[in-house]
């Protein structure tokens, strides 16, 4: 298994079927022969286990595709859905039909955040319920104080897309100068950038372009003193429940399940609107406020370790599995 993290699902000593799948574009092809013998092997596995109930964190291809052939009709299946709608730029045809697979053998629909529970809702034929995206990181993270206003430093980081909004924190950084604040940007993630590194030419951003291994994740994040989210569209955002973990305040905008995530933790603040001077005024507010820093921090840190923790998940799942028990559907 060359899963990033399969040394630690080994580590948890829990019996599974490592499945060799793809790398590229073409290896979904050239290896589709392998899904029918996975396909049995899964079968097989729990069927021998007795398995009574699946559960998939995420959807994909391959899985979509089989996900009746290995899953047998008398197991529960539920289905975890992260987006409602595909991002901008990540639509595609073969996803949408592969997603309808899945949904289609699906007994019921997880979500993350419950605005796209109520999307997903609108053309489900099953139970959809919504828990959240758990925070992961340092169990020894403690609160933080305001950094120095010389050496504070935003970080970006994730997948670098049209929506992600990187061009407008850019363009928030010449609002801040501005006004006489002048902080490192520190940009973390994989994607193209165009022109952006052109058109933006500072010794105080940090442009560390490419694939961050998992292993990296929270010792980034950990570095920053302020993580901004300029997104212009999203769901709910994984990167915020790192920064959540590591008691990191966040700034957000006002699109999908952000705000939610941002006003039931208590981590960060939502800027008024999707523009580089909403943006910077956001950024400005936390930068100006020690109280306010701190108060942020110690919110994250609470909630990452309380009602976005992990055992919020299993107890959310364990409610809605007594759910279909009681309705006679498990």
């Amino acid at each position: 298994m060359s899963s990033e993290v399969a040394r630690d699902i080994e580590g948890l000593g829990i019996r599974g079927v490592p499945v060799t799948t793809y790398r590229t574009r073409l290896g979904v092809f050239a290896n589709t022969p392998k899904l029918l013998v996975n396909s049995f092997r899964l079968r097989r596995f729990i069927v021998k286990n007795d398995i009574r109930i699946v559960i998939s964190a995420m959807d994909s291809i391959w899985q979509s595709v089989a996900v009746r052939a290995y899953i047998p009709a008398n197991v529960t299946y539920i289905a975890s859905v992260h987006d409602a709608t595909n991002h901008p730029g990540d639509e595609h045809i073969v996803k949408t039909f592969c997603r309808r697979l899945d949904l289609g053998r699906a007994d019921m629909i997880l979500t993350f955040s419950e605005s796209v529970a109520m999307l997903v809702s609108e053309t489900s034929n099953v139970p959809v319920r919504s828990t959240i995206l758990a925070a992961s990181g340092s169990s020894d993270a403690v609160a933080r104080k305001r950094p120095a206003r010389d050496r504070y430093v935003l970080g970006f980081f994730g997948r670098i897309v049209e929506y992600k909004g990187l061009d407008l924190l850019l363009e928030a950084l010449d609002h801040l100068r501005e006004t006489g604040v002048d902080v490192v940007l520190e940009i973390h993630g994989d994607g193209d950038i165009g022109d952006l590194k052109t058109r933006y030419p500072s010794e105080r951003i940090v442009w560390n372009i490419g694939w961050i291994p998992e292993a990296s994740v929270n010792s980034t994040i950990r570095r920053m003193d302020l993580v901004v989210l300029p997104y212009r569209e999203a769901s709910q955002s994984g990167v915020m429940t790192v920064a959540m973990a590591e008691g990191v305040p966040v700034v957000v905008t006002p699109v999908g399940a952000l705000p939610d995530q941002v006003n039931h933790s208590g981590a960060g603040i939502v800027a008024t609107g999707v523009n580089s001077a909403s943006i910077a005024s956001a950024i400005r507010k936390v930068i100006d406020d020690g109280d306010l820093y701190e108060s942020l921090s110690q919110a994250a840190l609470y909630s990452a370790r309380a009602s976005f923790s992990w055992k919020r998940v299993v107890d959310d799942i364990d409610g809605y599995l007594m759910e279909m028990v009681d309705c006679g559907r498990l």
